[in-house]
């Protein structure tokens, strides 16, 4: 699975990278909502994974201008606390969102629950990481 991760937080993105490229996902990564856009419309991803707060731009412009173009699995990261702000990423077209700190197991099982519902019968192979993007490449950094 090809997975796009929008984390402006270096050591966060490279801890995320690490986890996701060890259960068998090519990865490419973006800082900003510019540099995110820019890595979709040279290669589609098959999941987007964004910070809520991004510099220059934000992960609900991004969510809303994803959802516009494309329906591919996208999950929120954050630090919204409250149940207003878990609605409001769900209403922004998300669907699935994980508060910080990232547990890599909880990211892992929201990744499944996405791709089950995005490719039924697609988790058997997720699980055992052999589901790699048609063309996969070197991760983009």
């Amino acid at each position: 699975m090809l997975i796009l991760l929008v984390e402006p937080d270096t050591d966060l993105a490279d801890m995320l990278v690490y986890v996701l490229q060890r259960d068998g996902h090519d990865v490419m990564t973006a800082a900003d909502e510019a540099s995110a856009v820019a890595r979709m419309l040279r290669r589609t991803p098959d999941a987007v994974i964004t910070e809520l707060t991004l510099p220059r731009g934000s992960g609900w412009s991004l969510c809303k201008a994803l959802r516009a173009a494309a329906n591919i699995p996208l999950l929120m990261l954050g630090e919204a606390d409250t149940t207003d702000d878990y609605a409001r990423v769900l209403e922004a077209g998300a669907d699935a969102y994980l508060s910080k700190p990232i547990s890599p197991r909880l990211l892992r099982a929201h990744l499944h629950a996405l791709a089950r519902r995005a490719a039924p019968g697609c988790d058997s192979l997720l699980t055992r990481g052999a589901v790699r993007h048609a063309n996969s490449g070197p991760v983009a950094r």
